[in-house]
């Protein structure tokens, strides 16, 4: 089984937005290891997603799909501090 920790790392080294694709059958459910569910995101036929925000106020974003997960890093949760900063 792959470690959401590792494949973080992964995701981090490509640029923000870029997906990468996990079986579902590899990985923990992201709820088990931290992540929350999320209903701020554009709909792309995924079943549910979820973020991890790092304490940088990045995000880490996951989109579940029959049988796979798509994951990909933004700039910055929507669910920050930061992000609230630039609302005012």
């Amino acid at each position: 089984m792959l470690s959401w920790r590792g494949l973080i790392y992964r995701i981090l080294e490509n640029p923000p937005h870029v997906d990468i694709t996990i079986s579902k059958h590899l990985v923990a459910n992201p709820l088990e290891v931290g992540f929350t569910e999320t209903f701020l995101s554009e709909p792309q036929g995924q079943l549910r997603d979820y973020e991890l925000t790092l304490p940088d106020g990045r995000r880490i974003h996951v989109r579940e799909f029959e049988g796979q997960y798509r994951a990909h890093w933004d700039i910055i949760s929507p669910i920050s501090g930061r992000f609230r900063a630039f609302e005012a």
